[in-house]
C-alpha cells in the first residue's frame, strides 16, 4: 500500500512506473477498459488541474458508451472516485492514461476498484466490502459501495439497452 501523504510533494503524481514496475495484469472487458480510462482522466484532473483533463474523461466516456450515457458513466466514475478520495489518508496512484506503455497495466488501487465495480454488478447485494476497506484504507466504505453500486447500474441499464 502506498504510503505517500495526500500533502507530500509525490502528492498527485501518476504512478507511471515505465516497464520497469509492471503493476497488475487483468483481463478487462472493453466497458471496463473504458472505465479504467475514464478513471485515470479523473485522477489526472485531481492531479494536474491545468490540464482539464476532465474534458478527455467526458469525451472517452462519450465515444466508449455513446452520448447518451456516457456523460452519466463519467459523472459516476467521477462520484465513485470523490468517494474514495475523501476516506484515503494516501494518495491514490493511477496509471498515466496518456502513455501507452502504463495504461496496459493497472495500479494495485485501479485493480481494486474495477474488482469492487464487478462485485457490484455480479450482486449489489454482497458488494466488495473488502476491496473497498482497502481502498478507503479501513474507512468508511458506506459511500464507496453506493457509488460502485451506482456505476453497476448505469453500466448494467446500457447493456440491456443495447441488447433491445
Amino acid at each position: 500500500m502506498d504510503k505517500t501523504p495526500k500533502d507530500s510533494p509525490a502528492a498527485g503524481k501518476p504512478a507511471c512506473g515505465g516497464a520497469g514496475d509492471g503493476g497488475d495484469a487483468m483481463v478487462l472487458a472493453r466497458d471496463e477498459q473504458a472505465v479504467l480510462q475514464v478513471l485515470r482522466f479523473i485522477c489526472l484532473t485531481y492531479a494536474k488541474p491545468q490540464a482539464h483533463s476532465w474534458e478527455q474523461a467526458l469525451a472517452m466516456a462519450a465515444d466508449a458508451f455513446g452520448p447518451a450515457v456516457g456523460g452519466e458513466v463519467a459523472v459516476t466514475v467521477m462520484q465513485l472516485m470523490r468517494a474514495i478520495r475523501v476516506t484515503r489518508r494516501t494518495t491514490f496512484r493511477f496509471r498515466d492514461p496518456n502513455c501507452a506503455c502504463c495504461r496496459t497495466r493497472l495500479s494495485e488501487v485501479e485493480a481494486k476498484v474495477i474488482t469492487l465495480v464487478r462485485a457490484a454488478r455480479k450482486d449489489p447485494l454482497r458488494p466488495a466490502r473488502v476491496d473497498a476497506l482497502i481502498l478507503t484504507e479501513g474507512g468508511p466504505t458506506a459511500a464507496v459501495l453506493a457509488e460502485a453500486d451506482r456505476l453497476a447500474g448505469v453500466l448494467e441499464r446500457r447493456l440491456i439497452a443495447r441488447a433491445a
